[in-house]
């Protein structure tokens, strides 16, 4: 029951990913692979902030996710690039946060990581274990949904839309492309924070190793399998890699010590016949080109 649970509390964290970097990848066509650096300063402002300055969970969850919104300023200048060179300064980014992560050992202890995070607590009952930190972790991932949901179907869901369908088009209406684009890139590495924050409260643990450019790809996977352009598609996205990826556990006659590499081939492959058949993912709105 307790492995289930497990799954859900996974999940619920992982669609805030997904729900997030399709504002993105999907409503506003930046395809990024830094999210999961973003994830990562989250992950980390909580882990540091509870065990070296002894800060309420929450509090420490809202300046991670101050933390990543500047830090998505500070790399900001990458938007003036533009396909293929964007993404590559997306993974620069990611390379860059993963390396600050395991050589600023002063302050993120390194590759050993950072142990012994308080569990949060929720009305005084503390959430340290996955039946209790549901009733933090689907809350949250409910609210940011919601958020982004309200987000897309308004006004300026439908200017993101426009700018992703043709960025020229928009900017020769009035839009400024560049300040909405600055605007995604900071609310999902906010989102993302998030979703930092609440792994490093239930884990207990982190560590650069988490926070890759690996987890960047997997996180979009989410996105193109689900469907982009569609938070939905998000949603559903997170939870079919989980389950093609815990599936792999109970395959016979698969040796314990690959079963990692082996999920990753799984959903590699699931990711190259999604592109072959069926680009804009189970429900999404638009093609992956």
């Amino acid at each position: 029951m307790d492995y289930f649970l497990h799954l859900v509390v996974l999940a619920s964290i992982w669609s805030i990913l997904a729900v997030s970097l399709n504002i993105s990848v999907g409503y506003t066509g930046l395809l990024t692979l830094s999210h999961a650096g973003f994830y990562g300063v989250g992950a980390y402002a909580v882990a540091l902030l509870t065990t070296e300055a002894d800060m309420n969970f929450y509090l420490a969850m809202v300046i991670g996710m101050l933390a990543a919104g500047f830090v998505a300023l500070l790399v900001s200048p990458i938007l003036r690039l533009k396909g293929h060179f964007f993404i590559l300064a997306t993974v620069a980014v990611q390379l860059m946060l993963t390396q600050i992560l395991f050589n600023w050992i002063s302050l993120t202890k390194g590759a050993l990581g950072v142990i012994g995070i308080p569990s949060p607590t929720l009305f005084g009952y503390k959430l340290n274990d996955p039946q209790s930190f549901l009733f933090l972790s689907i809350p949250v991932a409910l609210l940011v949904i919601l958020v982004v949901r309200q987000l897309v179907d308004s006004p300026y869901g439908r200017v993101l839309k426009a700018i992703r369908a043709n960025p020229e088009v928009a900017e020769s209406v009035g839009i400024n492309v560049q300040l909405y684009r600055l605007r995604v890139m900071i609310i999902t590495a906010m989102l993302a924070a998030v979703a930092g924050g609440l792994w490093a409260g239930y884990s207990r643990y982190v560590s650069p190793g988490s926070f890759s450019i690996l987890f960047s790809t997997t996180i979009l996977v989410m996105v193109i399998l689900g469907g982009s352009g569609r938070w939905i598609g998000s949603v559903i996205g997170a939870a079919m890699l989980i389950a093609i990826t815990e599936a792999v556990r109970f395959m016979p006659g698969i040796p314990a010590d690959i079963i990692g590499s082996v999920q990753v081939m799984v959903w590699s492959g699931t990711l190259f016949a999604a592109m072959l058949w069926r680009p804009q993912g189970l429900v999404g709105s638009f093609k992956m080109e």
